[in-house]
């Protein structure tokens, strides 16, 4: 009895979960997401930052196993570093970089369940400070501006590639979002090989409401 009903539950979820799956041309879905950045940049030596990513992702079905996708996500980025400063002892100093991105993506469902995932990235800078935490307790923040003499660009563009895994409406989502576009105001040439730029690995959860 035991056996069966086991059996019963568990081809329940299987077909539920499919369910989910499914998809069709002209389908649309909502996919409220929260997850975090592992953020770094291009240029020097520097840790990453670790920080919150979250947003509301629409997503399109112009075929059956192609979907076009349009997101709003608050990304918080930038990088960390530690060292000895004369004085102050060891020193933290993180580069608190945030940006609000709109992702537009090209989703290709190699399976039911998994999605290969290509497309820009526009985005705009909402935050830009330093902190410094020093070990004999000392702690400054300011704004990066201030700090180092040059701004933070207003617009940055990225390229995101990723994948992502659906089950039962749950979506795990992990991409890599490389910048274009120099981070800093130096007013360099795009192609200059010493440009600051965004370097950030994403992994979110979503849920799929079907609208």
């Amino acid at each position: 009895m035991k056996t069966r009903s086991f059996i019963i539950i568990a081809t329940f979820l299987t077909i539920s979960m499919s369910g989910h799956a499914q998809r069709e041309r002209g389908m649309a879905t909502l996919q409220p997401k929260i997850g975090l950045n592992v953020a770094n940049v291009t240029y020097g030596n520097a840790d990453s930052r670790i920080g919150a990513a979250f947003g509301l992702e629409y997503e399109f079905m112009v075929a059956d196993k192609i979907g076009i996708s349009l997101a709003g996500i608050y990304s918080m980025q930038g990088d960390k570093c530690t060292g000895y400063v004369e004085g102050y002892g060891k020193t933290t100093v993180t580069e608190k970089i945030d940006y609000i991105n709109f992702p537009a993506l090209v989703n290709f469902y190699i399976v039911k369940c998994l999605a290969f995932k290509a497309g820009v990235q526009p985005g705009i800078n909402v935050l830009a400070r330093y902190r410094a935490e020093a070990a004999n307790g000392i702690t400054e923040e300011a704004s990066f501006s201030e700090t180092f003499g040059r701004s933070v660009n207003t617009f940055d563009f990225s390229v995101p590639v990723g994948f992502s895994f659906e089950l039962g409406g749950f979506v795990i989502d992990a991409r890599y979002n490389l910048g274009i576009i120099d981070m800093i105001d130096y007013n360099k040439s795009v192609l200059d090989e010493n440009n600051v730029l965004n370097s950030v690995w994403q992994f979110t959860i979503g849920y799929k409401i079907r609208i």
